[in-house]
């Protein structure tokens, strides 16, 4: 915001006063108010000057001044901040007036046996402009010399919403509004809150001649598509967009300005939410004991919070990182302290490939629900660590499913990722075989255990999310660095996907593939044009060789760098291997048959990668993942760390040996 300088040390001292001083000397002016204008009315009414200075009529002035102070206060005339003064303060202000305009007529009345309309006319107007010339002055001076320049904004939406922003943004010397934004044809041209009305095609025009900075989106009861569909078009200006809350947030409390927010990604995604069903978040959760694993991770956090709102009587949280159980352990016991009836939540450090330790805690705490959700998840790093990542995607689910089939538990629901359907990388493929190993458990009919999976894309604001990544870089001016041109992504929010998790598991059992549903496939180049413009940035189409990391200056735009695809890395993911799926209870679960194998395959494959694991050969574990039923198809050659410090070795030995 533009600092402006201020000249005049009196009008610093008169804000900083105390606010006891301020409506003392509101008071004060009202009581002087009072006696010019009843000396001065009644003096133009031709009143003699003994007579008005009577015992009985300093008695009427007295009361007269009393009521009007007392008047001015039940108004709340007081409590005005006299440099955000409105319309609606003047509109009180004659309010008042009246009210002590009838009560001078009434005195006078009382000892003069008559009052003409003219003595009250002159009373009402001498004290209206005594009162309120003084206070418009002063609001004056702050505009004058205040600290900021405001900030000139637009509203989308002229509705209740935006009437009360405006209202709201009236007492903020950080903002100014300009114009209002609506479709809306008998809204169009007129003033709503005495703000005009204009039609979001001459925006264009409009942005420019009003020297608008930011438009605050203010519609919170429209759907997300439509939602979507208006910020998709605002994105065209080049010009910060803010918004304001949901409807359904709204409902609980006031607007206020630290609502207003930029623009999530959420917003632009354009997803509808379909109430969960209540029913399932409670079946498997409920007077339950509960247990998440990579309880401290993006999606196991999420998990952790959805599962608490369903009230289990045990939350294990089961986390190899000790400062991300921590953070979650904290947030979860802050919310358990305003409970009726705490949750006994239970922080467990472990590694989920440790069985022994696993099945330890099932017992002691008598897990009825398992959620797995540790894993290793990103591409490149897992590329570069094959053997950490196949141990404890793969040896790891095995572990737990051991460990929950031994205790008995009710219900095991995997973790999964669309980077498991037709795998290019090791930490898909690793994701396809935690799968079979689940598959592979359910068809052993001696235990009880349900055993099922769901399977999703990317969550916005996981760890690795390209969003906050985006972000960032606009925050320093670019440029932007994508993988690939026509790279395609599903997103999900994290609480979407961990309510539709709980909901899957609560449906299914016996092996059985859940996918949910992640909406229209977003293009990434898209995605981040529209983050530059709705920050307020101009996006800089890149030049045909656009590999280095220069990028002009921030004046001038935000460009988008393309450093290529990494390994493993595919331009688009699928949800489902075949094309049989079947819906299910909810519009945004459905439920999918695909290969399977049995017990003895699995263990097969199991012992040739225990035997690879073994020996570190990375290698040879991709070559096992390959053959396994997995459908994985590397796109890059083997990149794992070790490979590159045993090529080094190698070099240094022949270089020894000459």
């Amino acid at each position: 915001m533009e600092t402006v300088s201020i000249s005049t040390p009196l009008v610093e001292k008169l804000w900083r006063c105390p606010r006891i001083i301020k409506r003392m000397i509101g008071v004060v002016l009202e009581v002087t108010a009072v006696a010019v204008a009843f000396f001065g009315a009644l003096h133009i009414a031709n009143v003699e000057t003994p007579t008005l200075f009577s015992s009985s009529f300093i008695i009427t002035l007295v009361l007269l001044a009393l009521i009007t102070v007392m008047c001015y206060r039940a108004l709340g005339l007081y409590r005005a901040v006299l440099r955000y003064l409105t319309l609606e303060y003047i509109y009180t202000q004659t309010i008042a007036t009246a009210v002590s305009t009838l009560v001078f007529g009434f005195g006078v009345y009382m000892l003069a046996g008559s009052v003409t309309p003219i003595m009250l006319f002159d009373y009402g107007m001498f004290l209206l402009l005594i009162s309120t010339t003084p206070r418009l002055l002063v609001r004056g001076l702050a505009e004058k010399y205040k600290k900021y320049k405001p900030q000139k904004v637009a509203i989308y939406g002229a509705g209740a919403a935006a009437r009360q922003l405006v209202q709201l943004l009236r007492l903020n010397p950080k903002y100014q509004v300009e114009f209002l934004l609506d479709i809306d044809p008998q809204l169009v041209g007129s003033r709503v809150s005495n703000t005009m009305v204009a039609h979001p095609a001459n925006l264009a025009k409009l942005i420019k001649r009003h020297g608008v900075v930011r438009i605050i989106f203010a519609i919170p009861s429209l759907t997300e598509e439509a939602r979507a569909e208006i910020l998709n078009d605002l994105s065209q200006h080049n010009i910060e967009v803010s918004t304001i809350p949901h409807v359904e947030e709204l409902i609980k409390g006031q607007l206020d300005v630290d609502d207003i927010r930029p623009v999530s990604i959420d917003d632009l995604l354009g997803r509808d939410k379909v109430e969960p069903n209540l029913a399932l978040m409670a079946k498997n959760i409920m007077n339950k004991n509960v247990m998440v694993t990579g309880a401290g991770g993006s999606i196991g956090s999420e998990l952790c919070r959805q599962i608490v709102k369903q009230r289990p009587t045990t939350l294990v949280l089961f986390e190899i990182s000790e400062p991300s159980l921590y953070v979650i352990l904290s947030e979860l016991a802050a919310a358990n302290i305003n409970l009726e009836t705490p949750i006994n939540i239970v922080p467990i450090l472990g590694n989920v490939q440790d069985q022994e330790r696993v099945q330890q805690v099932l017992n002691h705490f008598s897990i009825n629900t398992v959620y797995h959700a540790a894993a290793y998840k990103h591409v490149p790093l897992v590329e570069q660590n094959i053997i950490a990542g196949v141990k404890n995607n793969v040896f790891g689910t095995q572990s737990c499913v051991n460990a929950a089939i031994n205790a008995n538990v009710e219900k095991f629901v995997l973790i999964s990722t669309d980077k498991a359907v037709r795998p290019t990388n090791v930490m898909g493929a690793s994701k396809r075989m935690a799968e079979l190993v689940l598959q592979a458990n359910a068809k052993d009919l001696s235990h009880n255990t349900e055993l099922c999976m769901v399977r999703f894309g990317n969550v916005l604001g996981s760890s690795g999310s390209v969003v906050p990544l985006f972000k960032k870089q606009i925050k320093n001016g670019g440029p932007i660095t994508i993988t690939h041109p026509e790279i395609i992504r599903y997103f999900m929010t994290i609480p979407e996907a961990a309510e539709l998790v709980i909901q899957a598991g609560a449906m299914g059992g016996h092996g059985q593939v859940f996918v949910l549903d992640m909406g229209k496939p977003v293009k990434i180049k898209d995605l981040a044009i529209k983050m530059i413009t709705l920050s307020g940035h101009k996006y800089i189409e890149p030049s045909a060789n656009n590999t280095s990391n220069d990028n002009p200056s921030h004046q001038d735009g935000i460009s988008i760098n393309y450093v290529g695809l990494r390994p493993g890395e595919k331009l688009y993911e699928e949800l489902l291997i075949g094309d049989n799926a079947q819906g299910t209870l909810h519009p945004k679960i459905s439920t999918a048959a695909e290969i399977s194998i049995t017990q003895a395959e699995l263990d097969a494959i199991l012992q040739q990668l225990t035997t690879a694991l073994t020996s570190n050969q990375f290698e040879q574990v991709r070559q096992v993942l390959e053959q396994a039923p997995t459908g994985f198809t590397p796109v890059s050659c083997v990149d794992d760390c070790f490979k590159t410090s045993q090529q080094i070795t190698t070099n240094i030995n022949k270089q020894n040996l000459h």
